[in-house]
């Protein structure tokens, strides 16, 4: 099945009011982000995130193109937990060869 299909059956949103977020903003992803079922889980404040990665995912980055969403995984509204997720060690505790990295995003109205 395609996302669409589950869209419009399981959610019963694929509407014209979100067909423009389907070809414009990430299909799936853009639909879901502006569903209204999900304001009462907008976060409109400072918050961090903390990630790790490697030389090859910085690379990947490009000004005004968009950012991986498994980032905002490790997302907080607390900088040391974002720091002790970027810096966490591998399972046989040793540090990873990867970059770590916090970065701090401002209100967005």
């Amino acid at each position: 099945r395609t996302s669409k299909e589950v869209l419009n059956v399981e959610l019963n949103v694929f509407t014209t009011l979100f067909q423009r977020f389907w070809t414009t903003y990430g299909r799936i992803a853009g639909i879901i982000a502006q569903h209204p079922k999900l304001n009462s889980y907008t976060y409109i404040a400072e918050c961090y995130r903390g990630m790790k990665m490697t030389d090859v995912d910085i690379f990947k980055y490009t000004v005004g193109q968009r950012v991986m969403n498994r980032s905002f995984l490790s997302a907080s509204t607390n900088e040391q937990i974002a720091l002790d997720f970027a810096l966490k060690t591998t399972a046989n505790g040793n540090a990873s060869n990867s970059f770590q990295n916090i970065q701090q995003y401002a209100d967005i109205e």
